[in-house]
């Protein structure tokens, strides 16, 4: 008698386990599931974007601290207007460049890539794709006088905005030459990387909470700042370059 009593409450506590897990079923749908995914999604693409602004404004500010420091290592201001220049005709300025880099990889050594704006980029890619093979003068320009400081040839149509120049560069003569085409507009870019950064991080905080390794905002103004730590702990928690 006893043992049944048991039995009786065992099956009646699986009786009332099975209705509880009906009732969390019903509370909680595929539907459910996916829109949590889509959420997650969204804020992990808009999360990779700013990571992606916050690595142009570093580069941006990278190089415009190098400008800064030759300037005062030579005592003078060496900065210089930039012109990409075919058969004597301007096809850009440095108006249309937003950054000017030195990067390494093992197959091409050291490169200097510039990167264009939206309208550089369209110009860019019509023109490259029209003259491949040709040769493209990178002229600076200072008061009176120009001089060309780079010929590179253009090997295929460059749609994506990155124009990579290579040679037989030293890490010295790549740096010289990425800082001789920006000098003149290194703290534009560096002032245009923070506000592209600042535009789209109050439009995410209205969405999302954001985590640490997102600063609230970056100054435009002199006071620029070094972002280094934050890029750190977004690579961290997997946002690598």
């Amino acid at each position: 008698m006893k043992r049944k009593g048991v039995f009786c409450a065992f099956a009646l506590l699986c009786v009332v386990f099975a209705f509880a897990l009906v009732g969390c079923g019903s509370g909680y749908t595929d539907e459910d599931d996916y829109a949590n995914f889509v959420k997650w999604q969204a804020r992990y693409e808009t999360e990779k974007e700013l990571v992606g602004l916050l690595r142009e404004y570093d580069a941006a500010y990278t190089t415009y601290v190098a400008c800064v420091e030759r300037e005062h290592s030579t005592g003078s201001n060496t900065a210089v207007s930039i012109a990409f220049v075919f058969e004597g005709r301007t096809i850009l300025t440095d108006d249309n460049m937003r950054r000017v880099e030195t990067i390494y990889d093992a197959t091409n050594g050291y490169a200097v890539v510039i990167t264009f704006d939206t309208v550089g980029t369209a110009i860019f890619a019509e023109f490259t794709a029209n003259h491949i093979g040709s040769i493209l003068d990178i002229v600076a320009i200072s008061g009176g006088s120009s001089s060309i400081i780079s010929s590179p040839s253009i090997n295929a149509a460059i749609t994506d905005g990155r124009a990579i120049i290579t040679g037989n560069f030293t890490a010295e003569s790549a740096n010289d030459l990425s800082l001789q085409i920006a000098s003149k507009n290194a703290e534009r870019m560096v002032q245009q990387a923070a506000v592209a950064y600042n535009t789209k991080r109050s439009e995410s905080s209205t969405r999302y909470s954001m985590p640490e390794y997102l600063p609230a905002s970056l100054a435009v103004e002199p006071q620029y700042v070094d972002v280094s730590a934050y890029l750190q702990k977004a690579e961290a928690v997997g946002f690598t370059a």
